[in-house]
C-alpha cells in the first residue's frame, strides 16, 4: 500500500508560536495537527513529517511506500544532506550543533527505516488544483498560528 501524506508548518517568528498540520491518506484521511511555543517555521515543517512517520509506524507499519507532499525546501534537502551531516557529527563548520539537531537526527533515522519519497509542491497556492490537500494543511497550520497569536495578544 502506498500512503500519501500532505504536510505543512507555519510560525509567527516574533512570538515564536508555530503549528503544523498533516493529512495522511490511507484507508481514510487522518488529520494530525499540533501547536507549539518557542519554535521556528523549519521546526514545524520538520515536526509535521516526524509526527506523520511516528503515526504511520504504529498504524501502518507494512506500507510499501510513503509519499510526502510538502512545500519545505528545508525538509526536502535533509535526506540529500543526511550523509554529510552525519559525517560532520551534525555540527556546523564552526563546530556548533546544527539547528534542530535532535529533530534532524530523528527524522533521518525514521526515513532510513521506511521507504519514503518527497514531492515538492508550491507554497501558499490559493487555487492549487493539483494538490488541494496541501492547500488544506497550509490553511490549517496558518489558522492555528493566527488563533494562538490572537489568544496571546488578548492576555
Amino acid at each position: 500500500m502506498v500512503i500519501k501524506v500532505y504536510t505543512d508548518g507555519s510560525c509567527h517568528p516574533p512570538l515564536k508560536i508555530g503549528a503544523f498540520a498533516a493529512i495522511i491518506v490511507a484507508e481514510a484521511e487522518i488529520v494530525l495537527a499540533e501547536q507549539h511555543e518557542d519554535t521556528t517555521n523549519n521546526q514545524m515543517e520538520l515536526m509535521a513529517v516526524i509526527r506523520s512517520l511516528e503515526y504511520l509506524q504504529s498504524h501502518y507499519s507494512s506500507a510499501a511506500e510513503i509519499v510526502f507532499h510538502l512545500d519545505s525546501q528545508y525538509v526536502m534537502r535533509l535526506p540529500l544532506r543526511g550523509a554529510s551531516l552525519q559525517a560532520q557529527g551534525f555540527k556546523t563548520k564552526k563546530g556548533k550543533a546544527i539547528p534542530n539537531q535532535a529533530e534532524v537526527q530523528f527524522f533521518l533515522k525514521l526515513i532510513a527505516e521506511r521507504p519514503c519519497r518527497f514531492i515538492k509542491v508550491r507554497a501558499h497556492e490559493k487555487k492549487n488544483i493539483a494538490d488541494p490537500l496541501h492547500r488544506k494543511v497550509d490553511l490549517m497550520s496558518r489558522r492555528m498560528v493566527r488563533a494562538a497569536v490572537a489568544a496571546r495578544k488578548a492576555e
